[in-house]
């Protein structure tokens, strides 16, 4: 293949590229097919209930040492991993 083809065919190519990844990003109206089960339209985005808050995470307490052990099996087999592949 000549370098003049080439070059045609990678700008054809990324031309490709460029309007899937417009088409993909693109925002469409809904259709019949995204609308609920119930038949409505999902207008309203979910919300957090306590939005700006803190949540129940923050007051979880957690066991250290059953944390090291769960740590340290994880890594070993990591590393196990890391040694068959060379």
């Amino acid at each position: 293949m000549n370098k003049k083809w080439m070059i045609w065919m990678i700008a054809f190519g990324v031309v490709l590229l460029s309007l899937a990844v417009l088409a993909a990003c693109s925002s469409a109206k809904p259709t019949a097919e995204s609308e609920s089960a119930a038949g409505e339209e999902c207008t309203e985005i979910p919300k957090p209930d306590n939005a700006g808050a803190v949540g129940a995470a923050v007051g979880l307490t957690g066991d250290a040492t059953a944390g090291a052990t769960i740590f340290a099996e994880s890594a070993r087999s990591v590393t196990a991993i890391r040694a068959k592949a060379g």
